[in-house]
């Protein structure tokens, strides 16, 4: 059994008079003249190795990409960007500024577990009236209802499709906010076209726009010539078996045609672009530096975490830079939000730090350095695992396997496991420090409220997580440390963004509770 006995866990009960003490997220916003247009753009498995200007590696090959080029031209290019092993998790945790633990979205297979509970980014923008247009467009891979982009997402128009991989990129099904239709038009192409469209229905409001390509997720293929320079390519079954990495190659530049398609499209003197990969390159066409046993996409190693991050246009201060700080996708959460103007939410973005700072070129002083990354499939299995890093150590723990700690700075390649050997001093107080903050996220409930129903039950409110199994113990004398299970406890899904946990019968005198979870 695991406790949180802090201050906002514990509420002091007086009948007449109570009290209760809650937990209050601050945050120190930049002050900006205008809020810009968002423009957030995820390439789809494409990790670190993928690209060249993420990876220098001699024996690797790179498609052209003159138009992400431009952009790191000109823009922050973070060199320790992390995502999920694996796409839903990473899409939930941009949306929702939470780890995959807190929403329940943990691989692929867990996606319907992302809940309408979930108070999504789209959600809070709208909900503090900051004025700006919200559209998705492309890969949704978070519920494959209908209408679950706009129902569960949040998004007040979506135009793409709900799967994963696309099996034929020339023929799929297109849904737009809900209405599903056949779509003949090569999907990166219409992914670009429905931007296009639904940004000139905007006029002069300011726009938040994801755009999640399919590319360069399987099935590889060849696409129109006009788009790449791999015409060579025979695009037959048999050479894209045997040939593969070029294909996947040509997806990328073609992916990279059409977002210079997309920003020629709009003024990027009043847009901020953030482009990102969802989790590492698939082991059928990762290159060096890493390899395809177990350290490509799905794994929790650099191959499957580490991928390529960026930011450009009309926020960025000094332009030009690379950025060393450890970051997540999760922190798009709290950029995009303080971007437009608005204001973290106090239920919501609990993992979520605004990456605000860097791009204004001012220090960047997080109150927690570390980053996680889970998953509940490894290596095609059943097998989960997490990890956990800081800006030098980096701790991975795979179900039914001993620790692994490796110096991220020394040993970016993760060659040498530092727990084969005995630790160093500073080793040692690095493992005991990731170790304890690996154990304090799992199964963490955020203390939102606590407040008597009149005079007859106590509540406490919880913001929602998946993993629910939660318990109320009760104490009237804290001292003695006995706490004793809430007798008759009521649990409920309030519907909203919240859990509640009642006592339905507190005691007359005064008395302290405890939240805790298996």
């Amino acid at each position: 059994m695991k406790t949180w006995p802090c201050l906002p866990l514990m509420h002091e009960l007086d009948m007449k008079t109570p009290w209760l003490i809650t937990a209050v997220s601050l945050l120190c916003l930049t002050v900006q003249a205008q809020q810009n247009n968002i423009l957030l753009i995820i390439g789809d498995d494409i990790g670190l190795d993928s690209l060249h200007i993420s990876n220098t590696d001699t024996n690797a090959t790179y498609p052209p990409i003159p138009t992400i080029d431009s952009m790191v031209e000109n823009g922050i290019l973070f060199s320790n960007g992390y995502a999920y092993p694996t796409c839903s998790p990473t899409r939930a945790s941009i949306l929702t500024g939470r780890y995959g633990y807190r929403t329940g979205v943990l691989s692929p297979e867990t996606m319907a577990n992302f809940s309408t509970n979930e108070y999504t980014l789209p959600e809070v923008m709208a909900d503090q009236a900051l004025g700006y247009g919200l559209g998705s467009v492309g890969k949704w891979h978070l519920g494959n209802g209908n209408d679950s982009p706009n129902y569960v997402g949040g998004w007040p128009y979506f135009a793409g499709s709900l799967g994963g991989g696309m099996p034929n990129y020339s023929s799929w099904t297109r849904v737009v906010n809900g209405v599903a239709s056949n779509e003949t038009m090569y999907a990166t192409r219409r992914n670009v076209e429905d931007a296009m469209d639904w940004i000139d229905t905007q006029g002069t409001t300011n726009w938040l726009l994801w755009v999640g390509f399919n590319a360069a997720h399987t099935a590889l293929h060849k696409p129109p010539n006009i788009m790449h320079s791999y015409d060579y390519l025979s695009g037959t079954s048999s050479d894209i078996s045997t040939n593969s990495r070029p294909y996947f190659e040509a997806m990328i530049e073609a992916m990279d045609f059409q977002i210079n398609r997309l920003i020629s499209h709009i003024d990027t003197n009043d847009t901020t672009i953030i482009f990102l990969g969802d989790n590492g390159t698939d082991s059928d066409v990762i290159q060096p530096p890493y390899d395809s046993a177990g350290r490509a996409k799905g794994s929790l190693y650099e191959g499957g975490t580490h991928v390529p991050f960026l930011i450009y246009g009309a926020d960025v201060v000094n332009g030009g830079r690379t950025n060393d700080s450890v970051v997540h996708c999760a922190d798009l959460f709290a950029t995009i939000l303080e971007l437009a103007g608005g204001t973290m939410p106090a239920i919501g973005g609990e993992d979520s730090r605004s990456l605000v700072p860097i791009i204004k070129d001012q220090a960047f002083l997080p109150e927690d350095d570390r980053i996680l990354m889970e998953t509940d499939i490894l290596f095609g299995g059943t097998t989960s695992g997490r990890a956990i890093r800081d800006s030098q150590y980096k701790l991975i723990r795979i179900e039914g396997s001993s620790d692994l700690l490796f110096d991220m700075v020394a040993d970016p390649l993760e060659a040498t496991n530092l727990l084969s050997d005995s630790l160093t001093e500073e080793e040692q107080t690095a493992y005991d420090s990731l170790t304890n903050e690996l154990a304090d996220t799992i199964n963490t409930p955020y203390i939102h409220d606590a407040y008597m129903d009149g005079d007859e039950d106590f509540n406490v409110e919880i913001g929602w997580f998946h993993h629910e199994g939660l318990s109320l113990y009760r104490t009237e004398n804290l001292l003695s440390n006995d706490w004793t299970l809430v007798a008759g406890q009521e649990f409920e899904d309030n519907g909203g963004h919240t859990l509640v946990l009642r006592d339905p019968s507190p005691p007359v005198s005064n008395a302290y509770y405890r939240v805790t979870t298996p």
